[in-house]
């Protein structure tokens, strides 16, 4: 016989054995910079908290006595509400605990921040002192990275546990009145100069002000943000001026001041705010703003992405190829309480699935409006511009720069379609100076190659000799090097030798033939983004990038393969055949024409000049 069970609907709450180590780990995962954010939108609430409707957060550095020393450490004041002396021990102390009146539960992530950005920008303290009703009081939030445990100090003095004590009124800063919270940043150590920038960059007077104007788009209305300028510690040196003071207004109303023009782009699920730079670059009041791309969640930039390979593909993604540097895109979700912020707020997902970037830039290709399609026009046109004219100066210094890089002059005989005459070359001229022994000059010969390549008549290409010159013209031939086989050229398509599958070449010794493959997705890629740079519209200019491209990339493959013959058949010291066919395998080949630097620049230069 069976007992019946009856079970009561309480539950035992989880507990966490070591909070100090899961705050150390998303700590991790937070910017150095984050605490700052965290301190500042703190006043932010508690001046919300008020109902008054205004308020001022001032950020700067200030004078604080902990520990028996005086020290001057960045402080962050706002003169909202304050806490009393049990509110401020449960807010401080508590990791998921926050002074915010207004939550949308686990979503807004209330409390996580300041914990966890403290351990890494500030572990040596943050003092809090708040007044409410002109009665203050005073914690000090701690972490030891040694233990791993956190939390607030005992200020008795007897060892009596209180950590929350009374403060005099001399201890209120100038800009508290009744009410209102100082937080000093104590940085790493007592010796730590938290005017520094906690990532270890170079001091900026303005380095605060930047970060906080890239976080915000707007300032709450009637809040006014206050940061001064922070001045590295020197104590052979008195200021005798107060530091700058500057007002930080969002990154939004910055763009809005600058740009030449702005709108909107309306996608499926979201809105696409944009702003057009102007053309010399936008110099904010205190620093210079670029193009870049990020998300709008609560007022606030998420997951932006600045100049550089990955800020600058996701811009092009949106058809922005030459102009990117001109224009910001903020994406705005329709829909805020589908999106979560990450426990360090770098960025926001819509439960386990990332922002998607690729069907919103998808969406404003689309409906991209006409004033960015005739603006990416132009930076085509000046772009190539540029790029013709920086061509030109490095050629004017130095001639030798876009000649083959190879002591081998390729010659035309035995290729299956015509090349055009480059417009460099590696072949001076006889009658040209030059120093004996540097420049080389190759000469198409009907002899036999010593490696053991055919006439062109048996199936081989043409074969190369290479001779000396000196400043007369003269050659010598006792400094002539080996006869070496010219591989013979064969286009041809996947779908035609199904081997070539997924490669871009094939060199076939023993009947030195060097296969390229015209079908291969790299280089059709790099043919796309070539003529989009280019600016080539027509299917005449069109064609003309397409062979200069393939034809740069035939002699690139060709100079591979004829350095390695070169140094195969003089018998190269380390280099036998087994690394001949590792050289010149299609593996190797591909890896070429995959870093597509070199050849790009040639094909650029071969379809201008054409």
């Amino acid at each position: 016989m069976s007992t019946a069970l009856a079970y009561g609907t309480g539950v035992a709450p989880f507990w966490v054995a070591r909070p100090g180590l899961v705050v150390e780990q998303n700590a991790l995962q937070s910017s150095p910079f984050q605490l700052f954010r965290e301190l500042v939108q703190n006043g932010f609430d508690a001046i919300d908290a008020l109902r008054t409707g205004s308020g001022r957060v001032t950020v700067g550095m200030r004078p604080v006595l902990f520990d028996g020393q005086m020290m001057c450490k960045l402080a962050v004041i706002d003169t909202g509400a304050g806490f009393t002396r049990a509110d401020l021990g449960r807010v401080t102390n508590g990791v998921t605990a926050s002074g915010k009146t207004k939550t949308s539960g686990p979503r807004d992530r209330h409390g996580q921040g300041l914990k966890h950005t403290m351990v890494r920008t500030s572990p040596y303290g943050l003092v809090f002192k708040s007044w409410r009703n002109n009665r203050g009081h005073m914690a000090v939030l701690r972490y030891d990275p040694d233990t791993g445990e956190g939390g607030l100090m005992d200020l008795s003095g007897d060892g009596s546990g209180k950590t929350v004590i009374s403060v005099p009124a001399a201890d209120r800063p100038e800009e508290i009145g009744s009410h209102g919270t100082v937080v000093y940043v104590l940085g790493t150590a007592a010796d730590d100069d938290t005017a520094l920038p906690p990532d270890g960059s170079p001091h900026r007077p303005g380095w605060l002000v930047e970060e906080l104007t890239k976080r915000y788009v707007t300032v709450p209305d009637g809040v006014e943000l206050v940061v001064e300028n922070l001045r590295p510690a020197n104590p052979k040196k008195a200021f005798k001026r107060a530091p700058a003071r500057n007002r930080v207004v969002g990154i939004g109303t910055e763009l809005d001041l600058l740009a030449d023009h702005r709108g909107d782009v309306a996608l499926s699920d979201a809105t696409a705010h944009y702003w057009v730079l102007p053309e010399k670059g936008a110099g904010s009041r205190k620093f210079s703003v670029g193009g870049h791309v990020g998300a709008l969640f609560q007022d606030e930039v998420y997951g932006r992405k600045d100049k550089g390979r990955n800020g600058t593909t996701v811009l092009q993604s949106f058809g922005l190829v030459s102009s990117h540097n001109r224009v910001v895109i903020y994406i705005r979700p329709e829909d805020e309480h589908r999106y979560v912020p990450t426990v360090s707020r770098s960025t926001i997902s819509e439960g386990s699935e990332e922002l998607p970037w690729d069907r919103w830039s998808r969406e404003f290709k689309q409906a991209m409006p006409d004033c960015l399609k005739e603006l990416e026009r132009a930076e085509r046109r000046d772009w190539s511009g540029r790029v013709q004219q920086a061509i030109n100066r490095i050629v004017e210094r130095d001639p030798d720069l876009f000649r083959v890089p190879s002591t081998f002059q390729l010659t035309d005989v035995g290729r299956d379609r015509p090349l055009r005459r480059p417009p460099f070359s590696a072949q001076p001229a006889p009658n040209e100076p030059s120093d004996p022994g540097r420049n080389l000059q190759a000469q198409n010969t009907s002899e036999r190659s010593v490696t053991g390549g055919q006439d062109p008549d048996q199936g081989g290409g043409g074969t190369i000799l290479v001779s000396y010159y000196d400043g007369d013209g003269e050659t010598h031939p006792s400094r002539r090097r080996k006869v070496l086989p010219t591989p013979k050229v064969h286009h041809t398509t996947e779908q035609d030798d199904p081997s070539l599958k997924g490669v871009a070449a094939r060199y076939i010794p023993d009947a030195a033939v060097l296969q390229i493959n015209d079908t291969y997705q790299g280089a059709l890629d790099d043919i796309e983004r070539l003529t989009e740079r280019l600016g080539a519209e027509s299917d005449l200019e069109c064609e003309r990038v397409r062979e200069a491209y393939l034809e740069t990339a035939e002699k690139t493959l060709l100079v591979v393969v004829m350095r390695n013959l070169s140094r195969l058949a003089n018998k190269t010291e380390g280099f036998d055949a087994a690394t001949f066919e590792e050289r010149t395998s299609p593996a190797a080949l591909s890896s070429i024409m995959d870093n597509h630097l070199w050849v790009d620049k040639h094909a650029a230069w071969s379809a201008r000049t054409a």
